[in-house]
């Protein structure tokens, strides 16, 4: 939470310095009844999604945690039409169904396993819902409401940074400040946790740019290009995933090709209008 925290407080300082150089204009410091009903609901999104996501790390392996996230599409999809910014047509049933399916399997097949857990599983269920429910609002944010990334990083950074903050002395304090602790840690290595909080600045600009220039389904899909990669990578690392696994993670990836079909195909100014 603590590292989480700092990349939301360098998001906000990026974000106020891109505003002071004139690269994206910020509009006036909105209204308590605005924040509370626009803005607070993403910063609490974001946090418990941050924070749940992190702990599924502790009790699920890296590969099968990429495989589980193939299903983000489909709540985003689900989160999208109850918002009314997401039409269900057919092909794109489909595709996020077959995504929904392979995924699925998959983990069936790892609840089988001697290392499946599930606290693991509640805890990326629960970040998955905050995620998906949080881009949905970005998007409506960035595109109904006409925010620009840098605002979107401005008022909803330092906030986010707070209540990360408040999590961490609650329940990382002492891991903190322990001998050879985390604050010991950084102190060894300023300049890696230095890279990582800009990191997050990087990767929280590119996500409102990719959310506002598309959509928020889209941008969770995309992500499963991604993770792919990943899978790949932790079973480099040592993770295991079976044969069968795999076979159920390629459906998904057969749904995320005919989405992305399914999404090319269709009219781009009917997208644009669900913005």
């Amino acid at each position: 939470m603590a590292l989480s925290a700092a990349g939301q407080f360098t998001s906000y300082l990026g974000g106020s310095a891109l505003a002071k150089m004139g690269f994206m204009s910020c509009r006036p410091r909105p209204s308590g009844a605005f924040f509370l009903k626009r803005l607070l609901p993403i910063v609490l999104l974001s946090a418990v999604s941050l924070v749940s996501g992190n702990m599924a790390y502790l009790f699920l392996s890296v590969a099968f945690i990429q495989v589980l996230k193939v299903l983000l599409p489909a709540i985003t999809l689900a989160v999208g039409v109850a918002a009314g910014i997401e039409r269900l047509t057919l092909s794109l049933t489909i595709s996020v169904c077959l995504i929904s399916v392979g995924t699925g399997y998959a983990a069936v097949l790892e609840s089988q396993t001697s290392h499946f857990s599930l606290v693991g599983l509640a805890y990326f269920l629960l970040s998955a819902a905050c995620e998906a429910s949080r881009t949905v609002m970005i998007q409506l944010l960035l595109g109904k409401m006409q925010y620009n990334a840098v605002e979107a990083l401005v008022y909803l950074s330092p906030m986010t940074a707070v209540c990360l903050g408040f999590g961490a002395f609650l329940f990382e304090w002492d891991g903190l400040t322990a001998h050879h602790g985390g604050m010991y840690k950084v102190s060894c290595h300023p300049s890696r946790y230095l890279l990582a909080a800009i990191g997050g600045f990087v990767v929280n600009l590119t996500t409102f740019w990719a959310i506002k220039a598309t959509s928020g389904l889209t941008f969770k899909v995309l992500g499963c290009v991604k993770n792919s990669f990943v899978v790949c990578a932790g079973v480099l690392m040592g993770d295991v995933i079976s044969l069968q696994q795999m076979c159920g993670y390629f459906v998904s990836v057969i749904g995320f090709v005919l989405y992305t079909y399914t999404k090319s195909s269709a009219n781009p100014d009917a997208e644009k209008k669900s913005m």
